[in-house]
């Protein structure tokens, strides 16, 4: 059965990830409510005080900023408030 974990702990391996280059699997919500996948990004950059996480495609090197708070997935981990 699969962990649940608390954003502060998706906050923190997200960091992790982006100091160590490996990539992640992310499912957030958009402001608009759609939903949006980050299969297998890197994590570049993030921002406590912004509440954002910047993820690049490593694939095309396009870069998208992510609202924490919207995350609702984290490598195949539901993730809660």
């Amino acid at each position: 059965m699969k962990e649940a974990l608390h954003i502060n702990e998706v906050l923190q391996l997200l960091d992790k990830a982006g100091k160590e280059r490996k990539k992640v699997n992310v499912r957030a919500w958009k402001k608009d409510g759609n939903e949006v996948d980050y299969i297998g990004w890197l994590p570049l950059t993030g921002h406590w005080r912004g509440g954002i996480h910047r993820l690049m495609n490593p694939a095309n090197g396009e870069v998208r900023a992510v609202i924490d708070v919207l995350i609702y997935e984290f490598n195949g981990h539901t993730v809660y408030l």
